[in-house]
């Protein structure tokens, strides 16, 4: 991730970093942008117009993202014959280590509460998606994502509940399912 830092107070300002230069967009002015890849110290020299200098520093921590969890499957067909529901958590195939948790969201990015699916049971088919959560940073994993195709069926119903037979006879016994998916 990119962070802008920013000094002011001087004229001119010159930029390192420890443990190198390799994240600085540039080594002179402010502001500068910087992309490290790992925990930094960046130390600015100030000088203004009298050729006076101070110094000050700034770390930034860079933190690693959990791994996404594993999911049993991407694609579920759930049939419901009440019109019932589905629990997501059903498709994780992997434990949340510790301090970790995992969240499902309708969205792909910047996973939010806006966004969150909770409780994890869901009556309508679409694309869902799983993050990890470390839950001391804040820090997001990538997304796993699945998608639900939930069809509420109803049961069928018998057109005759009750027949009489002579021996020896024959039935048909007939049965139709309001609002079935052929």
């Amino acid at each position: 991730s990119k962070a802008t830092l920013t000094a002011t107070g001087a004229t001119t300002y010159s930029w390192s970093s420890s443990p190198n230069n390799s994240s600085l967009s540039s080594t002179g002015g402010s502001p500068v942008v910087v992309n490290p890849t790992a925990s930094t110290t960046y130390t600015v020299i100030g000088t203004d117009q009298n050729a006076c200098s101070a110094s000050a520093s700034v770390s930034i921590t860079v933190n690693a993202l959990p791994s996404a969890p594993s999911l049993s499957t991407r694609n579920a067909a759930v049939c419901n014959p009440s019109g019932g529901v589905y629990d997501l958590n059903n498709l994780i195939s992997s434990t949340a280590p510790s301090g970790v948790t995992y969240g499902w969201y309708t969205v792909n990015s910047n996973p939010s509460s806006t966004y969150a699916v909770s409780p994890t049971t869901v009556s309508n088919s679409g694309a869902y998606y799983v993050f990890a959560k470390t839950t001391a940073t804040g820090c997001y994993s990538v997304y796993d994502s699945a998608i639900i195709n939930i069809t509420n069926l109803a049961a069928p119903t018998p057109l005759s509940t009750n027949i009489s037979l002579c021996d020896p006879a024959r039935a048909d016994l007939n049965a139709y399912t309001p609002n079935a998916v052929s």
